[in-house]
């Protein structure tokens, strides 16, 4: 589900944000829900309190949006702030994906990528930009449809590759490589000994990072090793302390308990 649910029709906003266009009832009721950790937020500086709201998006919808526009008004003032484009990436990156519509994909998609070439460029050794870099390009890339995504795969893989080389405990770049490798195509460079390889390295740096145990979850199914599929996804389950807790809430733990019934029996 979208977490764009307080929103119908959107407009662009002199900060490119696509803002709703009966904006006053909306951040009324967002803003009153939301009370609670506004307050709680409100010590920090700008880039903290944008990062509450995007950690804490599992307990408040719209929370990823506050997050937004929080960076959004206050980032001009701090535009070559490392942590502060990290965040930025990230955030647009998690709206692109959650956007129904393709022009709003690839709206926050391509502020992403500007954001990582800045980060990338000013920050050479930073693993943050080059991962998200890629991660904002392959999902313009895969927007624009598969011929483009194929195109766009050898810098994508290249990036994250250089990122894992930058700082080998940065756990992203492993989920998605592992992704990649899984699917594609043989001939096209696929490799499910690899991508195993790649999950089993991320673990073995960030134990609860449940994605990773969520697709080498996967792997395993493909390969027909169901009673390994069901170890990870019980431990994924059974995980106290989530590397990134709102994805493991909204995203890891449904497809987790949705992947054990479709195995039942196997």
């Amino acid at each position: 589900m979208s977490r764009l649910v307080l929103f119908r029709r959107v407009s662009p906003n002199r900060y490119g944000w696509r803002i709703p266009a009966r904006p006053l009832l909306s951040w009324v009721v967002l803003l009153a829900t939301a009370a609670p950790a506004l307050t709680a937020a409100s010590t920090g500086g700008a880039t903290e309190r944008a990062q509450y709201f995007f950690d804490h998006r599992h307990l408040v919808p719209g929370f990823t949006l506050l997050a937004w526009s929080t960076l959004a008004v206050f980032r001009p003032t701090a535009p070559v702030d490392e942590s502060a484009l990290a965040l930025w990436c990230q955030v647009n990156v998690e709206l692109g994906d959650d956007s129904p519509q393709k022009a709003d994909k690839e709206h926050y998609y391509r502020l992403a990528v500007a954001a990582a070439e800045t980060l990338r460029t000013i920050y050479p050794d930073d693993a943050a930009g080059h991962f998200w870099w890629a991660a904002a390009h392959g999902d313009y890339a895969l927007a624009q449809g598969i011929p483009e995504a194929l195109l766009a795969l050898p810098s994508v893989v290249h990036e994250m590759e250089h990122a894992v080389a930058l700082d080998s405990s940065f756990p992203l770049p492993y989920a998605i490589l592992g992704i990649v490798y899984r699917e594609l195509p043989s001939v096209a460079g696929g490799d499910w000994a690899r991508s195993k390889r790649y999950f089993e390295a991320g673990l073995g740096r960030a134990p609860d990072f449940t994605l990773l145990r969520l697709e080498l979850a996967r792997l395993d199914i493909k390969e027909g090793l169901y009673g390994s599929a069901r170890d990870q996804l019980d431990r994924l389950l059974g995980t106290e302390h989530p590397y990134f807790e709102s994805a493991f809430v909204l995203n890891d733990r449904p497809a987790a308990e949705s992947l054990l019934t479709q195995i039942r029996g196997k």
